[in-house]
C-alpha cells in the first residue's frame, strides 16, 4: 500500500467518523441537526404563545389553544391561524447574515417574546432596518453580539392587530344549516331543511329549490369583514344594528317536527346603516360577539333581490314515464300576415300506451307460401310498438323513442324561471297544449295539463301549469312537433 493510499483511507475514515457522530446526535435527539447560522433553536410547533410590542403602539398577544390561535391584546379575537402560523415561521427560521458586536439594541423598534409549550420564555429585540434596507439588527436575551437579518421580517411585524384577525364573520360550514330565516323591508323569507330536501315557511308554504337555497346560504357563510370598526356593544345603536335593514337568523338543528315551544339555537347576523353616502359598505354585527364590521353592500346584493318565486323548486311537474297511459298534443296557430300570410289552424295528437297483452303475444303470423305447400321458414314480423298515434292521418304505431323523448322532459319538468303571471294580452303565434294521462294504477287516471305560449325567435317559452307561470327553454317545441307515427 502506497502512501497516497494510506491518505485516501485516511480521510474517508474521517469523513465516516463524522457521518457517524452526526447520525448518533440525530437519534439521540429527535431531530436534525440545526440549520447552519440559525438564531432560534426552537421550531414554530413548540410556540404556545407570541407578544409583539411595537415602540409606537399596544402589545399585540397571540395564545394557542390546541390547534387554534386567538388574540388576547390589544382586543380579543379570532385570527387567521395562517397568518399567525405564517409570522411565527419566519421568526424561528431566522438566520444570521453576519453580527455587529459594538451596536446594542437600546430601544426596539418591535421587542418580541416567544413563550413555548414548556414554559420557556424567548425575548427579541429589532432594531430599525439599515440604510440599504436588506437587514435588521437582532438581540436575542442573553447574547451580547447583535446579529443581522433579512429585514423582511419587519413587514410582518409591522402589520395592524386587525390584519391577522379572521375575517369570516362566521366559522360555519353552508351545508350545516338546517333552518334559515331572512327578515327585510321587502319581506321575510324563512326555510327549513328536511333531509336532502328545502322547503320555504315563509311568506307561504312551498317546495324550494335546494340550489337557490344552498348559494344564498353560502352567500351568508361566506361573508367576510371588509374592516373591523368597534368592539363596545353600545355602539350598536350608532351604526343601526339594534333595529336593522336586514337580519339573518341560521341554525344547524333540525326543524321540529311539532309546534316550537322555544326559539331554535343559532346565529343572528345584523346588517345597519351605509358607511356613508357613497352606500359601499354597510354595518353589521354577528351575535355573541362585540365586533361591528364592514362588509361591502355588494355582497349582500342577493339578501335583498331574491324574491320568493326565485326560490319556489323548479320542478314543476313530474310524471313517472311508467306511469303514462295517454299524452295529448294540440297545437293552435294563430294567423298571421308577416312575413307571410297564413290562416289560423288547429292539429291535434293524441298518444295511447298500446295495451299489454297485445305487446306480449304480438301480431298474428300470417301464412308464407301455397297453402299446399306450408313454409318451413318462421316469419319475421317488427316487433309492434310501445305506442299507438292517433292524428288526421288515422291511427298508426307511434315511434317509441319519439314518445320517451318528451315524457322524459316532464320526469321532471323542469322551469328556467317563475313569473308572477303570462301577460293577459299576450297573443303568441303558437299555443302548445300538453296533456298527460297517468295511471289508472289503484284509482282514476290523472290528468296533467301544461299549456305553453310560444312567442317565436327562440324565445323562452311562457308556460302554465297548477296555477303557476313560467319558461322553459325553447328547445322543448323540437319534442312537441315531432311526427310520432311512424
Amino acid at each position: 500500500m502506497n502512501f497516497k493510499t494510506t491518505l485516501v483511507l485516511i480521510a474517508l475514515l474521517a469523513v465516516a467518523g463524522v457521518y457517524v457522530i452526526v447520525s448518533r446526535s440525530t437519534e439521540d435527539t429527535g431531530k436534525a441537526p440545526p440549520t447552519a447560522g440559525k438564531l432560534l433553536a426552537i421550531e414554530s410547533s413548540e410556540v404556545s404563545k407570541l407578544t409583539i410590542t411595537p415602540a409606537d403602539g399596544p402589545a399585540v398577544v397571540f395564545e394557542k389553544t390546541g390547534i387554534d390561535w386567538r388574540m388576547t391584546a390589544p382586543v380579543s379575537a379570532a385570527v387567521d391561524r395562517f397568518e399567525v402560523e405564517g409570522l411565527l415561521s419566519q421568526l424561528t427560521g431566522l438566520t444570521s447574515r453576519g453580527a455587529n458586536d459594538s451596536e446594542k439594541i437600546d430601544h426596539p423598534s418591535f421587542a418580541l417574546a416567544l413563550t413555548t409549550n414548556s414554559g420557556k420564555t424567548i425575548n427579541l429585540r429589532f432594531g430599525p432596518g439599515s440604510a440599504v434596507g436588506e437587514i435588521v439588527g437582532v438581540q436575542i436575551d442573553g447574547k451580547s453580539r447583535t446579529e443581522l437579518v433579512d429585514s423582511s421580517i419587519l413587514e410582518k411585524l409591522d402589520k395592524k392587530p386587525e390584519d391577522y384577525r379572521e375575517k369570516s364573520l362566521v366559522k360555519i360550514s353552508a351545508g350545516e344549516v338546517r333552518q334559515l330565516v331572512i327578515t327585510r323591508a321587502e319581506g321575510k323569507l324563512a326555510f327549513e331543511k328536511t333531509g336532502n330536501d328545502w322547503r320555504m315557511t315563509e311568506p307561504t308554504q312551498m317546495p324550494a329549490e335546494a340550489s337557490e337555497v344552498s348559494s344564498l346560504i353560502s352567500t351568508i357563510t361566506g361573508l367576510r369583514a371588509a374592516e373591523f370598526v368597534s368592539e363596545d356593544t353600545s355602539d350598536a345603536a350608532r351604526y343601526q344594528l339594534l333595529s336593522p335593514r336586514t337580519s339573518v337568523f341560521f341554525s344547524t338543528q333540525a326543524p321540529s317536527t311539532q309546534p316550537a315551544t322555544t326559539a331554535p339555537a343559532g346565529t343572528t347576523i345584523a346588517f345597519g346603516r351605509y358607511d356613508d353616502v357613497l352606500k359601499k359598505n354597510v354595518y353589521a354585527s354577528v351575535s355573541g360577539s362585540s365586533s361591528i364590521v364592514k362588509i361591502p353592500v355588494s355582497s349582500i346584493d342577493e339578501l335583498k333581490s331574491k324574491k320568493p318565486l326565485d326560490f319556489r323548486d323548479r320542478r314543476v311537474l313530474d310524471v313517472d314515464p311508467a306511469d303514462v297511459s295517454k299524452v295529448s298534443i294540440r297545437v293552435a296557430r294563430s294567423a298571421t300576415t308577416q312575413p307571410t300570410t297564413r290562416p289560423a289552424s288547429q292539429t291535434d295528437v293524441v298518444i295511447e300506451r298500446r295495451q299489454t297483452d297485445v305487446l306480449a303475444a304480438g301480431p298474428a303470423i300470417p301464412a308464407t307460401g301455397p297453402a299446399s305447400q306450408p313454409s318451413t321458414q318462421p316469419a319475421t314480423l317488427p316487433t309492434p310498438s310501445r305506442w299507438v298515434a292517433t292524428s288526421d292521418s288515422g291511427k298508426q304505431d307511434a315511434d317509441d323513442s319519439k314518445v320517451d323523448a318528451l315524457l322524459a322532459e316532464i320526469h321532471p319538468l323542469r322551469v328556467e324561471k317563475y313569473i308572477e303571471s303570462v301577460p293577459s294580452v299576450l297573443q303568441p303565434p303558437t299555443t302548445y297544449t300538453l296533456v298527460v294521462t297517468a295511471g289508472p294504477r289503484n284509482g282514476a287516471p290523472v290528468e296533467h295539463e301544461v299549456i305553453l305560449r310560444d312567442r317565436g325567435a327562440d324565445q323562452p317559452l311562457l308556460g302554465s301549469c297548477n296555477g303557476l307561470d313560467f319558461e322553459l327553454p325553447h328547445a322543448l317545441v323540437s319534442k312537441l312537433e315531432a311526427t310520432f307515427s311512424k
